[in-house]
């Protein structure tokens, strides 16, 4: 890989590079930024990005640029087109719901209670690159959590799903 790393004469501690996918001259870093949350559908894969991009030490780490689709749908309501947040795995109307439950009020100051009602806490058990990891999350059922969980983590094994009941406080434990 021939990477021709310049520094413009204006800011000599400046590096850049001419990314030919791209038609622009970017920094290391955001070529990094670009490939992790698959910015551009050029990005996706882009052996270069994956270059620039440091390798992460944390074993249960995910590879969701490499494997993700130019346009993936939401995990909550699987609307695609839509733009993602939340680690690309819900549409901006599904955050703005979670967003209002974590905040326990809507944008009337009232509390809201469909969204409430229908999205619980989950905590998945799942092994990842022959480690075994927890991820915690608000979901409406198993095949959301399951959903994003092949988003965040592609190729993991769910071991166990663990939802907490939020009416009593009490637990309910799914396999």
């Amino acid at each position: 890989m021939d990477i021709n790393y310049t520094s413009p004469s204006i800011a000599p501690n400046l590096t850049l590079f001419a990314c030919e996918k791209l038609h622009a001259q970017l920094t290391p870093q955001s070529c990094s930024n670009h490939f992790e949350n698959s910015r551009y559908i050029q990005c996706v894969g882009c052996p270069i990005g994956e270059y620039h991009t440091p390798k992460v030490s944390n074993n249960c780490s995910n590879n969701r640029s490499q494997n993700m689709a130019p346009n993936p749908a939401c995990t909550r309501c699987q609307k695609a087109g839509r733009r993602l947040v939340f680690k690309k795995t819900l549409c901006i109307s599904c955050a703005n719901r979670e967003y209002e439950v974590r905040k326990g009020k809507n944008s009337k100051g009232t509390e809201p209670i469909l969204a409430q009602s229908r999205l619980r806490r989950v905590v998945v058990t799942l092994i990842h690159k022959e480690n075994e990891c927890n991820w915690e999350g608000l979901v409406v059922d198993e095949s959301e959590a399951k959903r994003v969980i092949e988003r965040l983590y592609f190729g993991a094994l769910i071991s166990t799903v663990f939802f907490y009941e939020h009416s009593d406080g009490g637990n309910q434990s799914k396999e």
